[in-house]
């Protein structure tokens, strides 16, 4: 039997914001890992996104490629840009009401009125979210709840 579902699905059953919120806690942790082994992630579709029903720890990107012969600074740019679009997923996933079959929400929409829309998450990590719209800071979630515990 096949444990395995994408994220889309598994978001229609988690029972509350902290069990997603430790979902996105280690697909943070994968998202740093491939950074850290020179690869960025190329698809944050939730469709693409793999998590185990019986062990929500076991949940990674499927999509990603190596950063190349890129310059530093390009290689910091798609770093930043693959944090806001983990920012992004999280706003979607945390947002009941959001559909997912219809994409991500356009970053910089979502940029423009974050402020606004922070309820969505849980109190311990609207910080978090707001600070990945208002700097271009490489800050994975997973350090921010490893540094708040």
């Amino acid at each position: 039997m096949d444990n395995r579902v994408n994220i889309s699905m598994y978001r229609n059953s988690y029972r509350d914001g902290r069990e997603l919120a430790m979902v996105l806690y280690y697909l943070s942790r994968d998202m740093k890992r491939h950074h850290h082994n020179g690869e960025y992630i190329t698809d944050f579709s939730p469709r693409t996104i793999s998590v185990c029903w019986t062990n929500n720890s076991d949940v990674y990107f499927t999509k990603y490629q190596r950063f190349g012969n890129i310059a530093l600074s390009n290689i910091i740019d798609m770093k930043i840009s693959n944090i806001r679009m983990f920012a992004n997923l999280a706003f979607c996933l945390f947002n009941r009401e959001y559909n997912l079959e219809s994409g991500l929400i356009d970053v910089n929409v979502l940029r423009e009125s974050i402020l606004k829309n922070l309820d969505v998450f849980l109190d311990s990590d609207k910080d978090y979210y707001k600070s990945i719209f208002d700097n271009d800071n490489i800050y994975y979630y997973c350090d921010y709840i490893d540094k708040a515990n």
